[in-house]
């Protein structure tokens, strides 16, 4: 059973430890339309520690290595009063404004270039709403 959030939903999974995200891409962003499926694995420190936070859809965005793992300052600057929710607007808010200038993607391309780019990765990767 999916829990539904208006920014995603957090989707059952066989092990505690390990959880599914489906984010859904930010309006008025390359992002848009699309779902994207975020593993969270927490672990057995959590929640002094967090999560390791890794995009399962394939995405092109500049804090987002082409492993998928989520370069983003909520995870460096964890509280252990952080929440699963408050890593899925972390999440869409680096969706909405990715940080170019500490950037994995995208490095020499023009905004345009950047955006085109990825919302290919959007079209041909996440699930279509």
């Amino acid at each position: 059973m999916s829990h539904p959030v208006l920014f995603g939903s957090v989707a059952q999974t066989d092990n505690l430890l390990v959880w599914a995200l489906n984010i859904n891409g930010p309006e008025s962003t390359p992002y848009e339309g699309g779902v994207f499926v975020v593993e969270l694995v927490f672990p057995g420190t959590y929640p002094n520690r967090p999560p390791q936070v890794t995009f399962k859809t394939k995405i092109f965005h500049a804090n987002v290595r082409s492993n998928g793992d989520v370069c983003t300052s909520l995870l460096r600057d964890w509280l252990s009063t952080d929440s699963v929710v408050t890593i899925m607007l972390a999440l869409r808010n680096m969706m909405s404004q990715p940080n170019r200038n500490s950037s994995y993607n995208g490095q020499g391309l023009t905004d345009k270039q950047y955006n085109q780019k990825a919302c290919e990765y959007t079209r041909q990767y996440a699930k279509m709403r």
